[in-house]
């Protein structure tokens, strides 16, 4: 049986942190690519999915997918930070 405690190692991949992968090859490299520092994807990661969306025409262009697709990613991942009571509205 497996405890809590069992899971404390492993780094939990979000949908859309695994987005940003799938596009940009890495966190970090979404964050050269959008001009933003890495603490800003961490917090559109862990509080304020909507901060992604100001930079959506810049993904458009870059990454091959539509506005459509990252409304999508940004409000399923809403959904799950609330879920797990980290959004802030």
């Amino acid at each position: 049986m497996t405890s809590p405690s069992d899971y404390d190692n492993y780094m939990i991949v979000t949908s859309m942190e695994a987005f940003l992968i799938k596009n940009y090859g890495s966190l970090t490299m979404a964050a050269g690519n959008l001009k933003v520092s890495p603490q800003t994807i961490n917090n559109w990661l862990k509080r304020n999915p909507r901060g992604l969306l100001k930079h959506m025409p810049t993904m458009v262009q870059q990454c091959n997918v539509t506005e459509t697709q990252i409304m999508g990613e940004v409000l399923y991942h809403e959904e799950y930070l609330q879920g797990i009571g980290q959004f802030k509205s």
